[in-house]
């Protein structure tokens, strides 16, 4: 993603990553962490569990730590990135991945094991085609059918690969006369009562012997496995809203000042979560360019956004959990310890449904609901919070009353409300369900972003009617070219019994293409859906399009807990004809057309993508 030294850098919240963003993006928040953070790299032995909320920027703060102490990983194990079955074998094939690479570069003696040849029918000594078979670049379907059998070997074999990794670790160990340092990455993707995760806590007490970072989820810290539980562990908390301030004006740059008043708004709506924070002033900021937004309307379509992005369709913890927290403002050990059904609080915590703000005293943990989902639960005896009244304190100051808004004061039953409820209603609506949007309406959110060459970003589009999609897609990589020329490339992944979506779309990943779009087709199975998930981190290069048909997308959502951190998620409406017009692309037809000069170009692409709109308009309105 390009940045600008000193002008706007916005994204969704992926972690920062190269040296100029953690030289001049980075907010030191979390200082007291940073610091234990880097004595521990510098001095520490033993293994440490850093944990925190999705998007309070774990990631990012290791990075920073690993530049600031010019200290590196021996071995980095992506648990979620280079995993696509999340099963035991798959886990084990990463871990075994890590150390052979480790034991080839400081040159330790392996001819006393014979793994090439017994899972990999490779010559003996042949290690490098064996790492090449278990971690394969670039990816492909055949490799990944290979990945797949070796997997079910080493599954088969645990027992004896458990073995293996161990003595490989005292080896290396001994080649180096110095610790081995592990930094096992992703684990915070993990749902703790999901079948993956019970799959790779055993795995992670391999780890155990060495000097280990386990980047984890806050949730984690309160179920991890009995090996882990006397390890040392290092929180990241929401932050204040000061600080969160200090985020967003950091990624504003010399136009912060123009916008003080509203990045503070917005910080009362970030729940001290950094990515939150960040995907309202996305929004905010994109809101503002459609000329009929005044700039309370951005900041409420901001809230609105990122609700929809984050909760829509997500799976509810119970009101019970949230009124607690609402009143006392905590949450108990005991709650957040109990194992159980979906309804927990480790639910509501690995949602950020609600945030953990500090360390525990006698047992409680201080917490604060996401403001973004106070509507979704009717609390009981409920007063104006916080967010609520600045926001309508900053409308009083526009000279907007609370009866005002741009919406009509006569509810659709005929009868005159007051403005409280009306406000209320303004802010929390569409909160349950995704917006709907045309496709004018898709596209000018989407130009400002997603069709850009120097984004990546991601979306979803839920569609209700099959037959409008090609047309659909024709129109917006018509208009994208319009802007500026990016070839694009469009798959149907489906999933199933017997199918393998993944691989097909990590294989279509390794094209040389600037926008993909990928329309999901078939029964996705849960296994699937929890993979995908899980590869969060590993699409965040990507400018990608999803199609999705509406009612598989209410489902998947529910599983897409951290992928659905990337994507903004649209619901197309039924009636594609209402926004286009058949003399409009005619008229377009005809410009475009004359400014085409070779098939290579920008004009061609828009030219052959509006014709196949005009088709698909000729045949559904023609005989109107």
């Amino acid at each position: 993603m390009k940045r600008n030294l000193s002008g706007i850098n916005l994204d969704e919240g992926i972690p920062l990553q190269s040296e100029w963003e953690l030289e001049h993006l980075f907010i030191p928040c979390h200082e007291e962490q940073l610091q234990q953070l880097t004595a521990w790299l510098k001095t520490g032995e033993y293994p440490l569990l850093l944990g925190g909320q999705i998007g309070c920027g774990k990631s990012s703060l290791i990075l920073k730590a690993f530049r600031k102490t010019d200290i590196a990983p021996d071995i980095t194990l992506h648990f979620d990135q280079a995993g696509l079955n999340l099963s035991t074998g798959d886990f084990l094939r990463i871990v075994l991945t890590g150390f052979c690479e480790c034991a080839l570069k400081h040159q330790v003696e392996l001819s006393s094991f014979a793994l090439p040849s017994e899972f990999a029918a490779l010559a003996k000594d042949d290690w490098e085609g064996f790492i090449t078979l278990l971690s394969p670049a670039p990816f492909s379907i055949a490799s990944f059918n290979q990945q797949t059998q070796i997997s079910e070997k080493l599954a088969d074999n645990s027992s004896f690969i458990h073995k293996i990794i161990a003595v490989f670790g005292s080896l290396i160990e001994k080649k180096r006369a110095e610790p081995l340092f592990i930094f096992a990455s992703g684990i915070d993707k993990f749902d703790t009562e999901s079948p993956a995760y019970f799959a790779l806590k055993d795995i992670l007490t391999l780890l155990l012997p060495h000097k280990t970072l386990f980047e984890v989820n806050a949730v984690h810290l309160f179920n991890s496995p009995k090996a882990l539980s006397s390890v040392e562990k290092l929180f990241l908390f929401s932050l204040t809203d000061e600080e969160v301030i200090q985020i967003l004006t950091k990624r504003m740059g010399v136009y912060a000042s123009v916008i003080n008043t509203e990045m503070g708004i917005l910080s009362q709506w970030a729940g001290g979560n950094p990515r939150q924070a960040l995907r309202l002033l996305t929004h905010f900021e994109t809101a503002k360019r459609n000329k009929h937004n005044n700039t309370l309307d951005s900041i409420s379509i901001a809230i609105r956004s990122v609700n929809r992005d984050f909760f829509a369709y997500a799976k509810q913890p119970e009101p019970e959990i949230m009124q607690f927290v609402k009143d006392k403002n905590q949450m108990t050990s005991t709650e957040l310890s109990l194992p159980g059904d979906k309804d927990t609080a480790r639910l509501a915590l690995y949602g950020n449904w609600f945030f953990i703000t500090d360390y525990a005293e006698n047992g409680n943990w201080p917490a604060k609901v996401n403001p973004l989902i106070k509507r979704h639960f009717n609390f009981n005896g409920i007063v104006e919070e916080p967010e609520i009244k600045i926001l309508r304190h900053y409308a009083e100051t526009l000279g907007i009353s609370s009866q005002g808004l741009s919406f009509n004061l006569t509810s659709q039953t005929g009868e005159r409300e007051t403005g409280d409820k009306l406000f209320a209603d303004y802010l929390s609506m569409n909160l349950e369900r995704p917006l709907s949007s045309n496709l004018s309406e898709i596209f000018d959110i989407l130009s400002a972003a997603l069709l850009s060459k120097s984004r990546s970003d991601r979306v979803m589009i839920a569609y209700k009617d099959a037959s409008i999609i090609e047309a659909s897609r024709a129109y917006l990589f018509a208009k994208a070219n319009s802007y500026e020329y990016q070839n694009y490339s469009h798959i149907v992944l489906s999933g199933g019994k017997d199918k393998a979506p993944l691989s097909n779309l990590l294989d279509t990943l390794t094209q040389k293409t600037e926008l993909f779009s990928f329309q999901f087709d078939g029964s996705w199975t849960d296994e699937q859906l929890h993979s995908l998930d899980k590869l969060r981190d590993r699409l965040s290069q990507y400018q990608m399009i999803w199609w999705i048909e509406y009612d598989s997308l209410s489902k998947y959502l529910q599983y897409w807990v951290q992928l659905r951190q990337l994507f903004e998620v649209f619901i197309l409406e039924d009636e594609l004809l209402g926004s286009l017009s058949i003399d409009e692309i005619k008229g377009d037809l005809e410009f475009i057309e004359e400014l085409v000069e070779s098939q290579h170009s920008a004009e061609a692409n828009v030219f052959n993508n509006l014709k196949h709109v005009l088709e698909y308009l000729l045949q559904v309105k023609g005989a109107e």
